[in-house]
């Protein structure tokens, strides 16, 4: 039987107007950079579809589903300028942002208002709010199905997460994470024949795109070979977890320790998975190697430096574990959310390029998944952030970096 939905209350809208006050007051404040690293390859792609043109730029590697939307928005206005394209990618974002809120109070909503923040205002993703990129109308998508999931409503779940795939085709790995929460809701339970249909569509529209694509990429298909398996975005993700969530690390560290002691072959395995570390993570893409273009990019910086010296890699196999220990003992909001991490792998393995914006979704549905330690802990977390978005914003805007 359905719980009734808890009443909005007026923090939640006070606390989410503010943020997207800001937000807007942001986006005016970067608007008058110049075109950063792929906008000129999206804006370029947009404008074939404001002409008239079917035809994809072979640079770009998705399916133009975000493009068309925002083509269809400046065939509507009528401005297609950089400043104009990126106030309608904006506007997704902003949608993306209410929508979280949404999925917020639905799963913790004493915490809606500083779980809201903290995913606007987090670190790898904020940038990306105010740039003509795919990233945050895919997400926009993605926490549709999620709020939908949440409602028991597993159809729409599968309808928006095949919206999701019009954007970036790869989100194909959420549409089966999706289906999985169906199969294992027992709050909610529908009839299959009411939904199961939509996830048998979206997989067989994915399949049959594969066939005649002949591999995932759109563009620059060398550059992202299909079928392949890599561990290093695992890897990277788990390494930016452990430093954006530090202070949730920390509050669990007796939690830690404890299950430590409890389970001796933990021992084993952390020593053997060193070795395994140093195997796998890697960063041999073309596009992640140091020539001086390439180490324009931040998080080519962070990865040359973790996979240098064997000391290095030390380092950062020390937070990759503990990250894994510290996400043992954090309990999340429904069991069957531990189908994220699974999910999350499955989602990031068959990447080569070690890109920081794969790891956006699995960043998203783990802050609204888990339980935090305390509502301290939490604040503390989202203060803990904070410098490193107004770093990385300071940085693109300056032009001295890009992530």
């Amino acid at each position: 039987m359905e719980q009734p939905a808890r009443p909005l209350g007026w923090r939640t809208p006070l606390g989410v107007g503010a943020l997207l006050a800001l937000l807007v007051g942001m986006g005016v404040r970067l608007n008058d950079m110049s075109g950063r690293v792929d906008e000129g390859e999206h804006v370029e792609q947009i404008l074939r579809l404001v002409r008239g043109e079917w035809t994809l730029n072979p640079v770009l590697t998705t399916v133009p589903g975000f493009h068309a939307l925002i083509a269809a928005v400046v065939r509507l206005t009528g401005l297609q300028s950089l400043e104009a394209m990126r106030a309608d990618a904006l506007g997704f974002a902003l949608l993306a942002a209410i929508t979280f809120a949404a999925c917020a109070h639905a799963l913790t909503p004493d915490r809606a208002v500083v779980r809201t923040w903290t995913w606007a205002l987090f670190p790898i993703l904020t940038p990306f709010l105010f740039l003509i990129y795919t990233d945050l109308t895919s997400l926009l998508f993605v926490l549709l199905a999620l709020f939908a999931s949440v409602r028991g409503r597993h159809g729409f779940a599968g309808l928006a997460t095949i919206a999701s795939m019009a954007v970036r085709q790869n989100n194909v790995l959420w549409l089966g994470f999706f289906l999985a929460l169906a199969l294992t809701d027992t709050t909610t339970p529908r009839p299959k024949r009411e939904w199961l249909w939509v996830y048998v569509l979206g997989f067989a529209a994915f399949a049959a795109f594969v066939v005649v694509n002949g591999g995932v990429a759109v563009g620059d298909q060398p550059s992202h070979p299909f079928p392949d398996v890599h561990a290093s975005n695992v890897d990277f993700l788990l390494f930016l977890h452990f430093v954006f969530f530090l202070p949730e690390h920390v509050a669990r560290a007796a939690d830690v320790v404890a299950l430590a002691r409890s389970n001796r072959w933990i021992w084993g395995a952390l020593a053997v998975g060193f070795p395994l570390f140093v195997l796998t993570f890697t960063n041999t893409h073309a596009l992640n190697t140091g020539s001086e273009q390439d180490m324009f990019f931040l998080r080519n910086q962070l990865l040359g430096w973790l996979v240098g010296p064997l000391s290095h890699m030390a380092v950062a196999y020390a937070a990759v574990a503990w990250t894994v220990l510290s996400l043992a003992t954090t309990p999340l909001v429904r069991p069957q959310y531990l189908l994220l991490y699974p999910f999350t792998v499955l989602f990031l393995v068959p990447s080569w390029l070690v890109e920081q914006r794969y790891t956006l979704i699995p960043f998203t549905l783990f802050l609204l998944m888990r339980r935090p330690a305390s509502a301290r802990v939490e604040l503390a977390t989202w203060l803990w952030m904070l410098p490193f978005t107004a770093y990385i914003l300071w940085g693109i805007e300056a032009g001295r970096f890009f992530l």
